[in-house]
This record gives structure tokens, C-alpha cells and sequence, in this order.
């Protein structure tokens, strides 16, 4: 997992779900607990492509498993930027 993705992952949760600075959020997250629904995801989508230089998501490729938690949402971007 890079740390450069985890902290833009962050940036863009706290942005589309208006989290607190000072709630934390660690890897292990689930993105359940900080409420992401299917629009939520989408948003998140966007605003990570608009962060992540080289980034594109295909909507299609998407798999429920890429949005368990914060670190397999940065995992699947890491994956994506190398097969990029």
C-alpha cells in the first residue's frame, strides 16, 4: 500500500463524505462504517481520478471487493496505476 495513495484516499473520503480532520481513519476502515453508499462511491471515483495523476477508472472493472475498506480501496488504485 503506498502512503502517497493511503493519504490522497483520505483526502478524497474526508472531501465526499465530509469527515472531520480530527476523526480518524487507518486502513482498516471499513468503508461501511463511514457510511459510502453507491453514489458515495462514485463521487469518490471522480475525485480520485481528478487527484491521481494517470488514474482512470472503468466503472465497469469495478468489484465490490476494491471498496471494503480504505486500504483495499488503495490497493486497487496502486494496482491500477501499474497496470496503467
Amino acid at each position: 500500500m503506498s502512503k502517497n495513495t493511503f493519504e490522497v484516499a483520505i483526502a478524497a473520503l474526508r472531501e465526499v463524505l465530509d469527515i472531520d480532520e480530527m476523526e480518524e481513519i487507518l486502513p482498516e476502515t471499513t468503508l461501511e462504517s463511514l457510511s459510502l453508499d453507491s453514489t458515495s462511491i462514485f463521487e469518490l471515483l471522480m475525485v480520485l481520478e481528478d487527484n491521481i495523476e494517470g488514474l482512470s477508472i472503468d466503472p465497469e472493472d469495478i468489484e465490490p471487493e476494491y471498496f471494503e475498506s480504505v486500504e483495499t480501496i488503495v490497493d486497487y488504485i496502486d494496482k491500477s496505476l501499474v497496470n496503467a
